[in-house]
């Protein structure tokens, strides 16, 4: 059985501990909550951008863009070789985001053996590197 001071070293410790975790979670909520407040403020921008570009394309109904892909599978597929921009985290700590856009670029472009891919971010490249020769171009350290 411990003594009483091992007890009390062991509590002192875990007790620095909770505090360290503590400071920890109110930074990443502070960070969190800025990420928040400046996704805000660039909605409006992106939202007249979407506007704008809709409004264009909609203005004439015969636009075909080959950087336009059909919105529906039974549209015709447009010619020429598809590239997809994947945009990845650096590091393993977003969760399931990475392996979410992995999935979804496999489910768009995984069946033609044409497509090519480009790569902004590690977890993507790694992903990528020896499992399909259609990766074309790495971007890396993008985000620094």
């Amino acid at each position: 059985m411990a003594s009483t001071s091992e007890i009390r070293r062991r509590i002192g410790s875990v007790r620095q501990t909770q505090k360290i975790t503590h400071a920890m979670y109110l930074i990443s909520q502070a960070k969190l909550r800025k990420a928040k407040q400046e996704l805000d403020n660039t909605r409006p921008y992106f939202q007249a951008l979407q506007n704008e570009v809709g409004r264009v394309f909609n203005t004439d109904s015969t636009v075909e863009s080959r950087y336009l892909m059909p919105l529906n599978d039974n549209e015709k597929p447009l010619p020429g070789v598809a590239a997809c921009l994947l945009i990845t985290a650096d590091k393993g700590l977003a969760g399931a985001y990475n392996q979410n856009l992995l999935k979804f670029l496999k489910s768009h472009c995984g069946d033609d053996p044409k497509a090519r891919f480009y790569v902004v971010g590690q977890t993507g490249y790694r992903a990528l590197l020896h499992k399909d020769p259609r990766l074309v171009e790495d971007f890396l350290y993008s985000g620094q």
